[in-house]
């Protein structure tokens, strides 16, 4: 008897990073974060039982996906929907995300702003800022 063929299931095809082109709601955090119209975003296109299907996540959800895939052994296509809002990121995140939200209400200039998230991502991603 022929065994059937085992597919890999639950596996992460792209990911890009577009604008959206009408509102979204976040899979990461459902909707704590809005993805509003002309806002860049994180879409995750899925194969899970055969069929592909694509994953939106906000700007927040996007940075803490990173945070979250960095310091463990998680697939992006294991993320659970809800399974990033806010009370459930670790504090260390939670903390530098709030630190970048209240560097960018004192920002006066979109220079001011770019600096402030580049100092974001650098913690995130472990470099030396200067």
């Amino acid at each position: 008897m022929k065994q059937p063929e085992i597919q890999a299931d639950g596996r992460c095809v792209k990911i890009t990073y577009p604008h959206a082109k009408q509102d979204y709601t976040c899979y990461g955090c459902g909707g704590e974060c809005p993805i509003p119209k002309g806002e860049w975003y994180m879409r995750v296109s899925i194969v899970a039982g055969g069929k592909i299907s694509s994953h939106h996540y906000c700007q927040r959800c996007a940075y803490a996906l990173e945070n979250k895939l960095n310091h463990c052994k998680e697939s992006i296509a294991t993320i659970s929907e809800g399974s990033l809002r806010f009370n459930r990121l670790n504090s260390d995140f939670r903390k530098h995300w709030l630190d970048m939200a209240n560097g960018f209400a004192a920002c006066k200039t979109e220079d001011e702003k770019l600096i402030v998230e580049k100092t974001f991502t650098a913690w995130l991603r472990g470099e030396k800022t200067k």
